[in-house]
């Protein structure tokens, strides 16, 4: 014999709906899709491309920063006019954009030191995203792609930090399954936030 649904149940159907458009990701779902795939494209065309001069690859890293701080600032401002814990976007892609600018505007730039700030980039940007979960921990309970996408930032900025004198092959070869695997990591959270807010409105 079914049960006609209760008020607790109500409570907690509106609550958990509340809940999910409280997640960052889910108000601005189309900014993070953008993210990802400027994210696998910049990947792609550094695997694809083994031979890529220092220079093309400076431009190419410097236009992915950018396009994807411009991207990740207006997310964050979006989710700002709800909530004003979203400080951790703005700040994450003010970063990305001034790496970019400086990527763009230092001419001697070598191959060590682009290694550098493209690793620093990633440690400021992944940790910056961890506090931003740590932030919305209720609203994102049991969404491990925000976590996972910020540790795997941290992770590939120590890597290279570490280990800076690999090989141009191989650092190429690890900027670009960075750059790819975090791209679809945001392309998950993106269709997974654009699916809870079709069914909130709904």
């Amino acid at each position: 014999m079914n049960r006609a649904p209760t008020d607790d149940h109500f409570a907690t159907t509106t609550n958990n709906k509340v809940n999910r458009m409280g997640n960052p990701s889910n108000r601005a779902w189309w900014a993070t899709g953008v993210q990802g795939l400027i994210a696998i494209l910049f990947g792609v065309v550094v695997l694809a491309w083994p031979r890529v001069t220092l220079m093309t690859l400076i431009y190419l890293f410097a236009a992915y920063a950018l396009v994807d701080g411009i991207f990740a600032v207006v997310g964050a401002i979006i989710h700002r006019k709800e909530d004003d814990r979203g400080w951790g976007g703005v700040v994450s892609g003010l970063v990305s954009i001034a790496v970019g600018l400086a990527t763009f505007f230092w001419p001697s730039l070598t191959a060590l030191l682009l290694l550098y700030l493209i690793a620093a980039r990633a440690i400021i940007v992944g940790t910056l995203q961890v506090i931003n979960v740590y932030q919305w921990r209720k609203q994102i309970e049991g969404d491990w792609i925000p976590v996972m996408g910020g540790l795997l930032s941290i992770a590939f900025g120590l890597i290279a930090f570490i280990l800076p004198r690999s090989g141009a092959l191989a650092l190429l070869w690890l900027i670009g399954i960075y750059a790819i695997a975090t791209g679809i990591l945001w392309i998950v959270l993106a269709l997974r936030a654009r699916r809870w807010r079709a069914g909130v409105e709904s």
